[in-house]
């Protein structure tokens, strides 16, 4: 017994110095993220947040589409239902902001109201104009609109698009920031990969995130970067030309992104970039990776407050349903 004691206890201490390496390997490292974050959540005192370089900062970043009363789709908020939940969030002390006003912030030379919101609309619809802007006229409060800038002014499809006037007197409001949603990237492209030696499968990928086939030919690395490069320049350049602001943000296609996209994103100065990942944003400078929480017609002020709270405090956890609503799903390749 002596003998078989001691040959196990021999094999349980050279199973921990086998394991010792492995674990150390496993163990997160620090980085610069960890220490962001170390100190996040909302600084400062009950009527601002005063910017520090040094941590994050928790906000809700909502995410809206169409605004119309009678289109049944589930990236449609009927007006009457839009003004309800920003109603209830006002009273309920959420104040909006936008890209400008996150800029400032990080720049130090603006604090931040105590309950920061920032409602953002993609694509540039006409009902952002006709329906959403007055509603956020009347109640006061602020968005930013992600433009499709080849549509601005016309109807790629079914659903018209508000002009570049329209997008002007929107932004001098002092209400509106007009941000990137691609040029003309805001589509899907064919992806044709091989099964077994001679069967294929197609499906459809966004024009952002892959490389296209032209002339049956797949783009290489240095053509793909370059389409994106002067797609993201062409829109970002546009806006600020034809309304007059600086374009800070992007809000990528469907939520699409990966690293290249990010790096070009940088480079031509953009600094905030909008996915969707259905959690509360954790927003820091330069911040490519902004999460968005989206809305529909079936939500309410109330809701959509509970909703905030309970993923604030982790009630709700990451990527999880709730109450039968439609999540979506972020495509994120290669981050």
């Amino acid at each position: 017994m002596r003998r078989i004691t001691k040959a196990s206890i021999g094999l349980a201490i050279s199973i921990v110095f086998l394991l010792i390496p492995i674990l150390l390997m496993l163990k997160p490292q620090a980085s610069s993220v960890d220490i962001l974050e170390s100190n996040n959540g909302l600084q400062g005192d009950s009527t601002s947040v005063t910017s520090s370089k040094h941590h994050r900062i928790h906000i809700p970043v909502l995410m809206y589409h169409d605004f119309e009363d009678k289109l049944n789709s589930h990236a449609n908020v009927r007006p009457i239902n839009f003004a309800k939940q920003l109603n209830y969030l006002k009273t309920k002390g959420y104040h909006t902001i936008t890209d400008q006003d996150l800029t400032l912030y990080f720049e130090g030379k603006e604090p931040l109201p105590a309950k920061p919101l920032m409602i953002t609309i993609d694509d540039g619809y006409e009902s952002n104009y006709d329906s959403a802007y007055p509603i956020l006229k009347k109640i006061g409060m602020k968005a930013t609109i992600f433009v499709i800038v080849n549509s601005v002014g016309k109807t790629p499809g079914f659903i018209k698009h508000f002009g570049w006037k329209q997008a002007k007197e929107m932004y001098d409001s002092g209400l509106i920031d007009i941000e990137d949603h691609t040029f003309n990237l805001h589509e899907d492209i064919p992806q044709t990969t091989r099964r077994f030696f001679f069967l294929h499968k197609t499906k459809m990928v966004p024009a952002l995130t892959n490389k296209m086939t032209v002339n049956g030919k797949l783009e290489t690395e240095a053509d793909y970067e370059k389409r994106v490069h002067d797609d993201l320049l062409l829109a970002k350049n546009q806006i600020e030309q034809h309304v007059g602001n600086h374009v800070d943000g992007i809000a990528y296609p469907y939520g699409a992104t990966n690293k290249t996209v990010v790096k070009i994103a940088a480079q031509i100065g953009l600094k905030y970039g909008y996915v969707i990942n259905e959690k509360i944003a954790n927003i820091y400078p330069n911040d490519l990776l902004i999460d968005r929480i989206s809305v529909d017609d079936n939500d309410t002020g109330f809701s959509i407050d509970q909703e905030i709270s309970q993923r604030m405090t982790g009630k709700i956890p990451f990527g999880k349903k709730i109450e039968g609503k439609r999540m979506t799903a972020t495509k994120v390749s290669h981050i």
